[in-house]
């Protein structure tokens, strides 16, 4: 037996799987009925009650999104988009990436990360086309979400690799 005390007040449950609408019974831990949700946050991210894992972004939008109108005002609508370009991808592009490269990310959700980013850099060019957001990305060496996804992936997986945690060498060896 494992001597481990649970703070029952900071618990919930969450179904996932093909059954994950069907009442079941309540659970009880230390004589504590623990609440069923159709969303919880553990470390920052929100899983969704679905038939698979599923992640709900909205937190990293809404964030990326102050974060960037904070930048915006401060700044202005001054005719140095650089400034504004590097200030967007160092401090909210991190807001909106959040653990990404640790969860398996689906069309549905690179869609909807891509949208912030696509709305920042119309406000900051004043243009209001696709072709021309996707031109001002390409100039302002902006690669598209997936691919900065894929990008962080590949550096975090190369970092469990080369970890020296015996558990994680036996995995990727």
């Amino acid at each position: 037996e494992i001597n481990l005390d649970i703070n029952v007040t900071k618990c919930e449950a969450i179904r996932v799987g093909n059954r994950c609408k069907v009442q079941c019974a309540d659970l009880e831990i230390c004589k504590t009925m623990l609440p069923w949700q159709h969303e919880i946050k553990y470390l920052g991210v929100v899983f969704s009650q679905a038939s698979y894992l599923k992640i709900n972004l909205h937190s990293n939008k809404v964030n990326f999104i102050r974060a960037f109108n904070g930048i915006y005002s401060k700044i202005g609508n001054s005719n140095n988009v650089d400034t504004n370009v590097y200030l967007m991808k160092s401090n909210c592009l991190s807001v909106l990436l959040f653990n990404i490269e640790a969860l398996h990310v689906s069309k549905t959700d690179l869609n909807n990360l891509n949208f912030p980013m696509f709305r920042a850099f119309m406000k900051i060019f004043h243009v209001n086309d696709k072709e021309s957001v996707a031109w001002c990305q390409y100039y302002m060496h902006q690669l598209p979400i997936a691919y900065f996804i894929d990008a962080r992936k590949f550096k975090f997986y190369n970092s469990l690799s080369t970890s020296k945690c015996w558990m994680l060498q036996h995995l990727f060896n």
